[in-house]
């Protein structure tokens, strides 16, 4: 049996030819149900933690993640286990780097910034797959660029850079350990080198900042924050909600394109896994998706300060989903 998120798109349709299929939800999947179906390929999404408490005692061979990002996913327990994972990285780069520059360009439209391409320095923290596409998108647009990717040693410490930066977007996985783990990377000594108006955008995860001292700066006006995930997600914390310029519920890198995109990457390395032909899948295609985020921020604003609840949270994102179609 092959157990599929609800939310993955196009592998329902192709899995079904070599095993029977079933589709589960994302945050409500557990142990015992891997075990009554005897699954033994699992394809997930964000919304699903993978670790010893879910496949314990499964027949769980391989996990693909549709997803650019696996920190939901206990790699050294799979490890151990000898059960195979596939992700999909990169998969979303493009639809991030558009609502990277489509928040800007609504920040604009809106009055809260006022600059020209030409006049803005844009510092990219983070050049894997999504800030390489950030960097060369800044670059064809005219900011001046400053590149920092502090887990890889990569370029001068963000103490010279950020005080130099008009905005800051931040693409570096979350991790709590290592050389430079990224917990709080943009913590109370970084936010306090932000020069006033800068614009901080975070689309990585939500500890990757001090969410606290952001939302400080942002209500003595010193700071304009675009947040699109947060630290305690999909139970956000109202008052970074509220007072973020922009704050959208992990919309990103969802887009129809990405979750095809991704769909199909860990299609392939299932059916290579069990020796079957791979087949060609598709790429994403610049998408403005500036009227989907004002509308997504301020209906998540809004349904937020009265239904703080995960459903309103996936909620929103599906609806934001049908929007970039």
């Amino acid at each position: 049996m092959i157990f599929i998120d609800e939310d993955i798109p196009i592998l329902f349709e192709y899995l079904g030819k070599f095993d029977s299929v079933q589709t589960f939800s994302g945050r409500t999947l557990n142990n015992q149900m891997l075990r009554d179906y005897q699954v033994t390929a699992l394809f997930v999404r964000s919304t699903c933690p993978v670790n010893q408490d879910l496949l314990v005692g499964t027949a769980v061979s391989f996990v693909g993640s549709a997803t650019a990002g696996i920190d939901h996913v206990d790699q050294a327990y799979l490890a151990i286990r000898g059960i195979q994972l596939a992700y999909a990285p990169g998969s979303n780069s493009q639809a991030v780097t558009d609502y990277v520059f489509d928040s800007l360009r609504l920040l604009t439209n809106s009055q809260i910034i006022a600059r020209e391409f030409s006049d803005t320095t844009i510092c990219v923290i983070g050049i894997g797959n999504i800030g390489s596409r950030v960097v060369e998108s800044a670059i064809s647009m005219g900011y001046n660029v400053l590149i920092s990717d502090p887990p890889k040693g990569h370029t001068e410490p963000l103490r010279l850079l950020l005080p130099r930066s008009d905005v800051v977007t931040l693409h570096v996985p979350y991790t709590t350990s290592g050389s430079c783990p990224t917990h709080k990377l943009v913590g109370q000594a970084e936010v306090n080198l932000l020069k006033p108006g800068t614009v901080l955008i975070n689309t990585s995860r939500g500890k990757v900042i001090d969410e606290a001292l952001v939302i400080d700066k942002c209500l003595d006006g010193s700071l304009v924050s675009v947040l699109d995930v947060f630290e305690s997600e999909p139970h956000a914390n109202i008052r970074t909600v509220s007072n973020a310029d922009l704050a959208t519920p992990h919309i990103a890198g969802y887009t129809h394109s990405a979750k095809i995109c991704g769909s199909f990457m860990v299609l392939n390395a299932y059916l290579e896994s069990i020796g079957e032909s791979i087949v060609p899948h598709q790429h994403e295609i610049h998408q403005d998706r500036t009227k989907t985020i004002d509308y997504i921020s301020t209906m998540f604003k809004k349904e937020w300060a009265s239904t703080p609840k995960a459903e309103t949270f996936d909620g929103l994102r599906s609806k934001a989903l049908t929007m970039s179609i």
